[in-house]
């Protein structure tokens, strides 16, 4: 609160050197609200404040008046973070980790066994919590993956559920998991729910509260090309993907079945290096100049940027265009 006076004073103090061409500055918002302050940690100088506006011909009823405004703004702005402060403890209470009890795994008022999921309810002072049937099975999130094909994006879940002593993994699109219509879909008629009002909601909190602490995310691109991933460019291909200079771990793909078996090596290094880059530049001598120079000089301008020009190789037929072309999108 001390800090607070201070900044009050500082911006009353900024406020004071502009009154004398410009008046109407003592009632801003800003000036008002500094002045509240200072009159609840220093009543001694407000009035000598007064005092002065007074003299500036300031209406002191006028300023008294949006004094007073103020200071139900920033009661209403206190109370308004208790509230905050009170709702986010609530949220800590329901989501907090899960831990092991004697008969399963309790996370806030949920409780999950090997007979199902169930909901507590807690009576008098050390009386047991009273376990109400949710579902005969039990089930939680373990991966949640992200699946990008450089325009859109969706998010799956693979969930682990356990029925009658087995125990099954599903996948299930984020946008299918709330209704719970994969439950019998995939569980099949012995996967039960209790009959009743907002039981479905409880079931699908209870499932991401008990998994809220051990859910592995994993982004799949489905898509080959370039990529920016974590700042840095890398290209996607059937088996990853490939940086600057070496293969870039944890990046996992998915191709389409026509583009899966694009899988490029990892980059060589030392004299291996030195080889393919012959390779490479043994392409000129394929066919004249004007004609190998530019395309292979565009295979590795294609790196560098965008470009507002394409190029394509032409001629008459049988002067091996295809395969140049072909050799050149193996560089």
């Amino acid at each position: 609160m001390l800090s607070l006076s201070r900044r009050a004073r500082r911006k009353i103090e900024e406020i004071k050197t502009r009154l004398r061409g410009d008046p109407g500055r003592a009632y801003s918002v800003e000036f008002t609200s500094a002045a509240e302050i200072l009159r609840e940690h220093d009543p001694v100088e407000f009035n000598s404040l007064r005092r002065l506006l007074k003299d500036k011909l300031v209406r002191l009823g006028e300023f008294d008046r949006l004094i007073h405004r103020r200071q139900g703004e920033r009661a209403e702005d206190a109370r308004r973070a208790k509230r905050i402060v009170k709702a986010r403890a609530a949220r800590a209470a329901t989501t907090r980790t899960p831990r092991v009890v004697d008969d399963g795994v309790q996370v806030g008022r949920y409780l999950a066994n090997r007979r199902g999921l169930f909901l507590l309810k807690f009576g008098g002072r050390g009386a047991p919590p009273l376990k109400l049937p949710l579902a005969n099975f039990t089930a939680r999130i373990v991966t949640e993956i992200q699946r990008d094909d450089g325009v859109d994006s969706t998010r799956e879940f693979e969930i682990e559920a356990r029925l009658g002593g087995q125990t099954r993994r599903l996948v299930v699109a984020a946008a299918q998991y709330a209704s719970l219509k994969w439950v019998t879909e995939q569980l099949g008629a012995r996967a039960v729910m209790a009959a009743g009002m907002g039981i479905k909601d409880q079931v699908r909190e209870a499932i991401q509260l008990l998994s809220s602490t051990q859910i592995v995310e994993r982004t799949i691109y489905g898509h080959s090309g370039w990529r920016k991933l974590e700042g840095r460019w890398a290209y996607l291909h059937g088996g990853g993907a490939l940086g600057a200079s070496l293969a870039v771990a944890g990046v996992e793909t998915s191709l389409p079945a026509a583009l899966a078996p694009f899988i490029l090596p990892a980059p060589p290094t030392g004299a291996e290096l030195r080889s393919a880059i012959r390779a490479s530049l043994a392409v000129l001598d394929l066919a004249p100049d004007r004609v190998t120079v530019p395309t292979l000089g565009a295979v590795w301008r294609s790196i560098l940027g965008a470009v507002d020009f394409s190029v394509f190789v032409y001629g008459a037929t049988g002067r091996f265009k295809n395969a140049l072309a072909a050799l050149l999108q193996q560089r």
